[in-house]
């Protein structure tokens, strides 16, 4: 059974015991995927900003900025530079901060910018690769995985001051990819198809799986590429609804959605 349906039981988790923001940002625009090229190309505008005067915005690594604009409609590009002193980004994103204009050495966060950015990355056939890692994009000529917490493909805020991520996001994303088959974001349903408009109202993490593949849905959970039994698949539902109910309980936090 591949790997990608245990991996759901941990989404679950992280879903009902995530940590509470103070501020959720809000993200909308166009996202285009090649699954065989391996490419990702990003044109989004992040709104309802932290006011932070210390933070960065973690972009993956392999993503190149094309700009970042402000003002209506986005006319307005704004400089930006990277750091090397965000020492928690792992490697796996590059940390950048707009400077405030006229004080180059103090930063500045607008409440809403666009970036539009593209990645491309390599496309191994041989997923038993032992350098797959969580924050990594992994394209394997059949489907892309991005995990919402570690690979930062799309910007997140880290607040320098308190430690925390801004990862928990509220979106309105329209996805196209050509050779895709089911198109998934955390927070919405699969979709079926070279193409999906994906919203959330409720906060999420911004896990993406996308490509040729199947799901299936079992006792209210979906599983995505799965390579299982309808007996196994019952058993994985029942045990999903299980961590569900335990979690809930001891958390005092319900489930928005499906796991």
């Amino acid at each position: 059974m591949k790997k990608h349906v245990i991996g759901l039981a941990f989404l679950l988790i992280a879903s009902i015991t995530n940590y509470a923001q103070d501020t959720i940002p809000h993200v909308e625009g166009s996202i285009s995927i090649s699954i065989k090229k391996g490419t990702i190309e990003c044109d989004l505008t992040l709104s309802n900003m932290p006011r932070l005067s210390e933070y960065y915005l973690r972009l993956n690594s392999g993503m190149n900025i094309r700009y970042i604009k402000i003002g209506e409609p986005f006319n307005t590009q704004l400089k930006y530079e990277n750091s090397l002193h965000d020492t928690l980004s792992s490697g796996e994103s590059t940390a950048y901060f707009i400077p405030q204009p006229g004080n180059s050495e103090k930063k500045y966060l607008p409440n809403t910018i666009r970036m539009n950015y593209v990645g491309m990355y390599p496309v191994f056939s041989d997923t038993s690769c032992i350098q797959d890692w969580r924050g990594n994009i992994a394209f394997n000529g059949t489907t892309l995985r991005a995990d919402g917490l570690q690979s930062a493909w799309c910007p997140i805020v880290y607040d320098i001051k308190t430690d925390t991520r801004y990862d928990q996001v509220t979106y309105d994303l329209d996805i196209t990819c050509p050779d895709c088959k089911v198109i998934y974001m955390n927070g919405s349903e699969p979709v079926s198809g070279t193409h999906a408009k994906v919203r959330s109202n409720n906060p999420q993490d911004l896990t993406l799986f996308a490509g040729d593949y199947e799901y299936a849905t079992a006792n209210g959970s979906y599983f995505l590429n799965l390579d299982a039994t309808d007996e196994q698949l019952t058993m994985l539902g029942t045990t999903l609804q299980s961590y569900q109910d335990y979690l809930e309980e001891k958390t005092g936090i319900s489930y928005k959605g499906k796991p």
